[in-house]
């Protein structure tokens, strides 16, 4: 992992409250990945087999991708994260990921997301919180 996405992964509210020895296992399983413009990272629908953190870049989440119907529900960049929902619940994903240029991510498989979840709560609390406001922003435009 390069020096950049070692610090955003440290750097980040969920990686940063960490207990060191919990934050470097997370670092020592996380792998860099690198997307290049408009390449889909995933398709909704596919098996869940990571969550991401955007190091670099801006990523399109969405429904629909490549129907008349399609519609964005979120645009991420730098620290924020995404794929969480099938590393949690094993579900297939519910959107499409599709790179909006040149991005770099983290990634971390569902097993080793699910680990530090459960080792540490306040962390599991935190990205409740962060989906919790996701769900707000989705039931806001629905009204």
């Amino acid at each position: 992992m390069n020096g950049e996405a070692l610090h955003v992964l440290e750097s980040h509210p969920f990686a940063a409250e960490l207990r060191p020895e919990h934050r470097e296992r997370l670092a020592a399983m996380a792998k860099q990945v690198q997307f290049a413009p408009n390449q889909v990272i995933f398709h909704e629908g596919d098996a869940s087999d990571a969550a991401y953190l955007v190091v670099s870049g801006i990523v399109e989440i969405v429904t629909g991708f490549g129907s008349p119907n399609a519609k964005t529900i979120s645009v991420l960049g730098k620290g924020e994260y995404f794929g969480e929902m099938g590393a949690i619940d094993n579900c297939p994903r519910s959107a499409t990921a599709v790179a909006k240029g040149n991005v770099d991510c983290v990634s971390v498989g569902p097993e080793e997301f699910m680990e530090t979840l459960v080792k540490e709560p306040k962390e599991a609390i935190d990205l409740l919180k962060v989906l919790f406001e996701r769900l707000r922003r989705a039931n806001r435009r629905m009204a």
